[in-house]
């Protein structure tokens, strides 16, 4: 007979955006970076506008997850940021006919 073998979490502490990034995106964040202010810019439009609009139609359409809802689901995004080292956002579920991550 075969054992059955339990799968080890593999983590990814120490994880940064260039150990993944494409060569062409970091030539291009480099010259982004070299523009003064715009890093400061594009934070500011990101929080004040997009940030609200996304969060706003979560909290609108979807159904905020908790521990007690598709529990399979749930757990895999405890497994995701505890491999990556993340604190665990808030996960909403809404029906779209269209795959999205």
């Amino acid at each position: 007979m075969s054992e059955t073998r339990k799968r080890q979490l593999r983590t990814f502490l120490n994880l940064a955006p260039r150990d993944f990034q494409h060569p062409h995106d970091i030539a291009a964040t480099e010259a982004l970076k070299a523009v003064p202010g715009l890093d400061k810019c594009i934070a500011k439009i990101m929080e004040y506008s997009l940030e609200q609009v996304f969060y706003l139609e979560n909290i609108a359409s979807s159904v905020r997850m908790t521990p007690g809802m598709f529990g399979r689901l749930y757990r895999s995004l405890g497994w995701s940021c505890q491999s990556l080292g993340l604190e665990e956002p808030e996960l909403y579920v809404t029906l779209d006919p269209v795959p999205n991550a």
